[in-house]
């Protein structure tokens, strides 16, 4: 695994997209939560996923002991504190945050378009919530503001696209074209 770091910019967005995750899984995990306290991911991909990008940030402890269960060691309200504070985050890390947070946001609560948003190049709204990730994401040029909206630039492409279990933006990193997929 590369240890490439990111920018300031991308640290910014990943402790944006971290907070909004940790919110997420906790209303949607939360209430399958272990007399531990542990999280039970259910085998999904997507929550699997989500729960490992907030361990590779030191927002989650996995359990050795059990499969698909996460230990939040950092309360949702202290993620965005925690995950600044970083001292250095990779590229993996911010690239595994961005994706698993869009796929949550586009896939399952349908807040915002996903590809075909992307590609049709509409404009679209967020609620408050997702406004300081999109702000982000303009910052760092995934995203653009158009009048009281925003439209996905080209650059976030990789990041809505999964194939086989993984974000597009995995597959390249790894150098790998997964089984099934055909670019257009």
């Amino acid at each position: 695994m590369s240890s490439e770091l990111i920018s300031h910019s991308k640290h910014v967005l990943t402790a944006e997209l971290a907070a909004s995750l940790a919110r997420e899984l906790e209303k949607r995990l939360g209430w399958n939560q272990t007399e531990e306290g542990a999280y039970h991911d259910r085998g999904e991909t997507v929550w699997e996923y989500g729960c490992s990008a907030l361990y590779s940030l030191g927002v989650y402890a996995s359990d050795p002991t059990h499969n698909n269960q996460w230990f939040p060691e950092v309360s949702p309200d202290r993620v965005f504190d925690h995950v600044s504070a970083l001292k250095k985050i990779t590229r993996e890390g911010f690239e595994d945050t961005l994706a698993v947070c869009l796929e949550i946001k586009v896939g399952y609560a349908g807040e915002i378009p996903g590809i075909d948003g992307y590609r049709s190049g509409s404009i679209f709204s967020v609620t408050d919530e997702l406004v300081p990730i999109m702000k982000q994401l303009v910052n760092n040029e995934y995203a653009e503001r158009i009048e009281d909206g925003f439209r996905w630039k080209e650059k976030i492409e990789p990041f809505l696209i999964w194939v086989n279990g993984h974000p597009l933006a995995y597959w390249r990193r790894i150098d790998i074209i997964p089984e099934g997929y055909c670019e257009n």
